[in-house]
C-alpha cells in the first residue's frame, strides 16, 4: 500500500469521525524491521508508524491493511477528541472504529507473521599467541564478563587469549598488546590471516 493510499484512509477516518481538520496534521512513516508490532500511533506528534514489511507484503489483503491504518488513525482521533480522557482500546476508541465500519478488535485479524532473516553478528579477533585472525560470534566473545575467550585451534598448540581488533573490552590488555594488534591489522590488510606458530613468543619475547 502506497503512502498516498494510507493518507486517503486516514482522511476517511477523520472525515467519518467528524474531525476533518486532523487529517492534515497527521504524518505517516514506514519503518523496516517492525514485525512484532505492525503499527503504532504517537498522539503528541500526530505520527502513525507502519510496518514496511507488512504494508508491502502481498500475502496480506488490502482490507487487512486498511483496518490497520484506520485502527491507528482512530487512536489519534480518540486523543484529539477526548484529550486526557482518551482510552487506548476502550469504549471511546471502539465507538470510533465502529463508526468507521470496522470491528473494534485490539489485535489485527489474519496471519501477521513475517519471517525475519536470521543475522549472526560476528566480531574480528586476533590471537595474542599465534596472531591468527578470525571471526567470532559476538555472544561468544562477550560470554564471560571478566575474561577473554581462548584460542583452541590447531590441535591445542596455542591457548592464548583472543582479543578484538576494534573492540573496547579490557582496554589495559589492549594497550599492552597494541603492537600485536597493529601487526594483525597489517597482515589482515594484505589477506594474511593464517596462524603463525608461536609468533608473538618468538618476535616479541623482549616485551614480556
Amino acid at each position: 500500500m502506497l503512502e498516498s493510499e494510507v493518507l486517503e484512509w486516514i482522511k476517511f477516518a477523520c472525515d467519518t469521525c467528524e474531525v476533518p481538520e486532523l487529517a492534515k496534521k497527521i504524518t505517516v512513516k514506514f519503518r523496516a524491521g517492525m514485525v512484532r508490532t505492525l503499527g503504532n500511533a504517537r498522539y503528541r506528534r500526530n505520527l502513525i508508524t507502519l510496518s514496511k514489511e507488512y504494508m508491502g507484503h502481498n500475502d496480506f489483503s488490502s482490507s487487512e491493511k486498511i483496518e490497520l491504518v484506520v485502527h491507528e488513525a482512530c487512536h489519534l482521533i480518540c486523543h484529539y477528541i477526548y484529550k486526557d480522557n482518551a482510552d487506548s482500546h476502550g469504549p471511546k476508541w471502539k465507538r470510533l472504529m465502529v463508526k468507521c465500519g470496522l470491528s473494534p478488535d485490539r489485535c489485527y485479524k489474519g496471519n501477521v507473521r513475517i519471517e525475519r532473516k536470521s543475522v549472526t553478528k560476528t566480531i574480528t579477533v586476533v590471537c595474542l599467541g599465534c596472531l591468527e585472525i578470525k571471526e567470532l560470534k559476538t555472544n561468544e566473545y562477550y560470554e564471560y564478563k571478566n575474561s577473554l575467550p581462548l584460542c583452541t585451534d590447531h590441535g591445542g598448540d596455542c591457548t592464548e587469549e583472543l582479543i578484538s581488533l576494534n573492540g573496547r573490552k579490557f582496554p589495559q590488555l589492549r594497550k599492552e598488546n597494541q603492537h600485536v594488534i597493529n601487526e594483525a591489522k597489517k597482515r589482515a590488510s594484505v589477506g594474511d590471516t593464517k596462524p603463525q606458530r608461536h609468533y608473538v613468543e618468538v618476535n616479541y619475547s623482549d616485551l614480556y
